[in-house]
Formats: structure tokens, C-alpha cells, sequence
């Protein structure tokens, strides 16, 4: 799926520039654009554990600063390095915990909750830095352009917590996950039309240290909006 979505995205780039190509209008067109970006996201995982029931309305946010450098006058290419934030809620009926039932210690999975609560989710939060190559089409009438986007991040981990609220409205919170892994590798897409879009991420590195558990890989998909 990772390759395929590679292939694509390359693809696009090449079908794209060459329309550039064939425009008749030799002004120069390209210039720095699109230096904050919001993605809002609906968040799951591959290979995540079937017995969990996850919600429909698991939710991410990231907010990601740019430096824009365009390459050449009318190419429509740009490569752009950032600073970003990112943050994801998991809603379930399962918490993450050590697992003490198998003969090893230093392992997590996720473990049904107490019967009666009112909500339990488990959150992250990343700081990293995202690097993008772009492509963008010459303005319409609207003064729109198509723009499309490769990029790649590297996370480290800021936070990850879970917080359970019980039927007697009790919330209780856990900072202590020692088997989730403190660092995030992913690939993403964004395909824009003016200031806004659709966007896809996935973490190529998993939630868990390799062998501390399940890998659940983040899969996200939403929208983006280019504040500026």
C-alpha cells in the first residue's frame, strides 16, 4: 500500500509538470506559499487488535510551520522543511497495560476497561520536523491552483496518556506506557484545491518498540486547510 501510494503520488507529479510545461504564459509564477497547514484527521491503525472496539470519531490535529523555497520561476515545484504538532485521541472500550499474564513483563496490549465508565480514550502528542516536495498548477480564473504534495515526518514523543471517566463521573489518568515506542517515521499526501484539501498520513514505524507489542500502525485520513 506504502509503494503504491509512492507510485502515485510520483506519477502525479510528472503528469502535472507536464502540463506546466505546455502553458503559453511565460511570466514568472511560482513564489512561497502554503507556510501554515492544519490537518484534520479521522485516525485508526492497521493491524489493530479485533477483540478492541474502537470509535467512529477517533480525531487528530496537526499544526505544521513552513519555510517554502520554490525551485525555478515556472517549474511549479517547491520543497518545503517545517516544525509541527501533532495530537491524536483513540476512543475504545480497551486500555493500554502491561501485560502480566505471559511470561514476559516487558510487553503492553490493550485490556478491557472497568465495566461501568462514561468514556476511555488514549491520546499522543508529537513535536517533529516534516519535509515536503510540492508541486502547484498556475492560477485559474478563480485564482486558484491545483497543488499537490509528497512528504515525509520524523515525531519524537511529547506525551501519551489515557484518561477513563467512571459512571460516578470519576477521571482517572495514566502517564506511565514504557513499551510505546518515542519516536514516529510516517509518509503523507495532501491534494489541494486553493486553500484547501484532502490529506493521508501513515506511521511506518508502528505505536509499540518492536517486540513490546501489537504494531498498529496509524492510518489517517482527512482534510487540510493552508492558513497562510
Amino acid at each position: 500500500m506504502i509503494r503504491t501510494s509512492l507510485l502515485f503520488a510520483i506519477f502525479s507529479l510528472v503528469f502535472l509538470s507536464g502540463i506546466n510545461a505546455q502553458e503559453d504564459d511565460e511570466s514568472p509564477r511560482n513564489e512561497a506559499m502554503d507556510n501554515f497547514i492544519i490537518d484534520i484527521s479521522w485516525e485508526t491503525f492497521i493491524d489493530k487488535p479485533e477483540r478492541v472496539s474502537y470509535r467512529w470519531y477517533n480525531n487528530g490535529f496537526n499544526f505544521s510551520l513552513f519555510f517554502d523555497q520554490p525551485v525555478g520561476e515556472r517549474t511549479g515545484m517547491s520543497v518545503a522543511l517545517g516544525a509541527g504538532l501533532s495530537t491524536q485521541s483513540y476512543y475504545s472500550d480497551h486500555q493500554i497495560r502491561r501485560d502480566t499474564t505471559g511470561t514476559r513483563v516487558d510487553t503492553s496490549s490493550w485490556q478491557s476497561a472497568e465495566p461501568d465508565y462514561r468514556n476511555n480514550k488514549v491520546s499522543t502528542t508529537w513535536v517533529g520536523v516534516p519535509f515536503e516536495i510540492r508541486y502547484r498548477s498556475a492560477e485559474n480564473a478563480n485564482g486558484n491552483r491545483v497543488k499537490v504534495t509528497g512528504g515525509a515526518r520524523f515525531d519524537f514523543l511529547l506525551d501519551v496518556h489515557d484518561k477513563l471517566i467512571t459512571s460516578e463521573r470519576l477521571k482517572l489518568k495514566t502517564y506511565d506506557f514504557p513499551d510505546v515506542l518515542n519516536y514516529r517515521i510516517g509518509v503523507y499526501t495532501r491534494i489541494s484545491y486553493g486553500k484547501v484539501g484532502l490529506y493521508g498520513f501513515y506511521n511506518l514505524t508502528g505505536l509499540f518498540q518492536p517486540g513490546r507489542g501489537r504494531g498498529m500502525n496509524q492510518l489517517s485520513v482527512g482534510i487540510s486547510i493552508a492558513a497562510f
